[in-house]
């Protein structure tokens, strides 16, 4: 007979599922820490099972039952899930066993006893504390305890030990990278500062004004002023009416002439004859007037050629058999596609997948993570649709990247045909 519990909808009868999980958690936590005098009858008596089960490791299990809810909750399904259930078994036994490490060596009964009132790990830790020093003595419990622990960690987060090792060691070089970095530009600024304070105010002064060099006043005085006397009006006005220099034709300015102040006569004729339009320019390239000759761009030659871009048939079949693996990572979480076609970049593979009908292209989206740790990938990337195609592609980096030559990418037809001389040629993607 079919109950309304039955009868709800999958996902609801999870999220209901969850609250319940979740909120056992917390009121569990809350008897834990507050002796059960808050929780009532019902969280008291729970308590004192939690406390007799599993002594000080009771938080650690409310805490696993939460999670649990967690889980629940958002709804994604957890891949290998008994592999995941057996690494949390292992964790929270090292757990039992770590904290019954100080129980005194007595005998089993007496054991089980003190861990039933709640003290080292519980019945449970007790137990297992008890057996492992009986049949390997102290050290062997201590070594089985850190391998329970150590095998814990890759059953639960399915990853290898190797790859979160390698993982933090990056982390930790970037970290002291940045330590000792910081370390040093602590050490160097008081120097720095002293070094500023030795200057004297004047000087400092001096130094955060720009300094101004000789084309600049050339540039703000502009020609020359030769000052005459009151009585020489003949020669001020033939001055005046002398064109100013123009700039020469690669920037450089005409020489100018000196000033002069007591209005000779043979300083006169010579700014005169400094200023006149026929006067020499300095800096002028031979040939005058002569049209530039054009830029030849250097051969292609010079540049190496990539090999071409035929896959060998080992690299069919790797691709062929990762499309196979695809296909089968989907359909263990509900997802039925096939592989329709495969697009293999420099860096980058792209399948191209035909989902089968009713298929929510969300749903795809949301197994990106799980779809990346089944590839053995450090990120996927799904596009959906491909443009101009009713397919979803997802993008797997490769495990060995090809090299892109700049020749191969330069010596096209669509980088010599194009219009524009300031085109750029950036790189290949996945379609070439």
């Amino acid at each position: 007979m079919r109950t309304w519990f039955a009868d709800l909808d999958e996902r609801i009868r999870r999220e209901l599922a969850a609250i319940a999980l979740i909120a056992a958690s917390v009121l569990l936590l809350f008897a834990l820490y507050s002796d059960g005098a808050g929780a009532g009858t019902v969280g008291g008596f729970f308590q004192r099972v939690l406390l007799g089960l599993f002594g000080r490791g009771a938080p650690v299990t409310v805490v696993l039952m939460g999670v649990a809810g967690v889980v629940l909750l958002v709804g994604r399904e957890v891949p290998r899930l008994p592999a995941r259930a057996v690494g949390a078994l292992l964790a929270l036994a090292a757990v039992l066993v770590f904290v019954s490490g100080d129980m005194p060596d007595t005998g089993f009964i007496a054991a089980a006893r003190n861990g039933f009132r709640g003290h080292f790990g519980g019945v449970i830790g007790a137990t297992l504390h008890w057996l492992l020093v009986r049949a390997f003595g102290p050290v062997g419990r201590t070594l089985i305890m850190a391998a329970m622990a150590l095998a814990s960690i890759p059953l639960m987060l399915q990853l290898p030990l190797g790859r979160l090792a390698s993982a933090g060691a990056r982390g930790a070089g970037r970290a002291a990278t940045g330590s000792a970095r910081a370390l040093r530009d602590f050490l160097l600024e008081p120097a720095g500062e002293a070094a500023g304070q030795e200057l004297e105010p004047e000087e400092q002064d001096r130094a955060g004004e720009p300094q101004e060099t000789a084309g600049d006043l050339a540039a703000v005085e502009g020609p020359p002023v030769i000052h005459a006397d009151e009585g020489d009006e003949d020669e001020e006005a033939g001055l005046d009416a002398a064109p100013v220099p123009a700039r020469a034709r690669g920037g450089t300015a005409a020489p100018a002439a000196p000033t002069a102040a007591g209005g000779g006569a043979g300083t006169a004729e010579a700014a005169a004859a400094a200023a006149a339009p026929g006067a020499p320019v300095q800096d002028q390239p031979d040939g005058g007037d002569a049209a530039p000759r054009p830029y030849r761009l250097p051969p292609l030659s010079l540049l190496k050629k990539g090999s071409p871009r035929r896959p060998a048939a080992e690299s069919r079949k790797e691709v062929e058999a990762r499309a196979r693996h695809l296909e089968v990572t989907l359909e263990n979480f509900g997802v039925k596609a096939r592989v329709v076609g495969v697009q293999q970049g420099p860096a980058v593979t792209r399948f191209e997948l035909e989902p089968a009908t009713g298929v929510r292209v969300s749903r795809i989206q949301s197994l990106a993570n799980d779809i990346a740790l089944s590839m053995a990938a450090t990120d996927v990337r799904i596009e959906s649709p491909i443009p101009g195609k009713s397919l979803v592609g997802i993008e797997v980096p490769n495990r060995e990247i090809s090299a892109v030559y700049l020749r191969d990418v330069i010596d096209t037809p669509e980088f010599q045909k194009h219009p524009s001389r300031l085109a750029v040629a950036l790189g290949r993607d996945i379609a070439g």
